[in-house]
């Protein structure tokens, strides 16, 4: 456990039997060994201790990061609805990352300033009619 070889303990124990005797010598290594015992269940609760608090740190970072990761989700879906293509979307969110004092949005390209009737409708949606 310590590196303590078999030799070191008798020499320790002789030691023991002539400082203290051979009445109370088993009394004191009983008391010695209850000691130890109770370092040894102290540092183990400290352990697991600190284990907890790491993995309570961790689950808090992750969650601070799912939290983040959602509001960001809940933006673009926001924005989707309000009529923001995902690319401005995405500008968006990079421009207010970068410049978070202000709010600065980026200049609308040519291609969303078209009127909607003239463009052709997505590959994937059926055709508008036109009233």
């Amino acid at each position: 456990m310590l590196g303590i070889s078999f030799g070191e303990i008798l020499i320790i124990a002789t030691i023991g039997l002539l400082v203290i005797g051979p009445k109370r010598l088993p009394e004191t290594a009983r008391f010695i060994g209850h000691l130890i015992g109770r370092v040894q269940r102290q540092v183990n609760s400290v352990k697991s201790d600190i284990r907890r608090e790491m993995a309570m740190e961790d689950m808090k970072s992750i969650k601070e990061e799912y939290q983040e990761v959602g509001q960001n989700m809940r933006n673009v879906f926001d924005q989707a609805a309000s009529g923001m293509s995902p690319a401005e979307t995405l500008l968006n969110q990079e421009s207010s990352k970068e410049n978070t004092d202000t709010a600065i949005t980026p200049p609308e390209s040519p291609a969303a300033t078209v009127d909607a009737s003239s463009a052709p409708p997505p590959p994937d949606t059926p055709e508008r009619q036109n009233p």
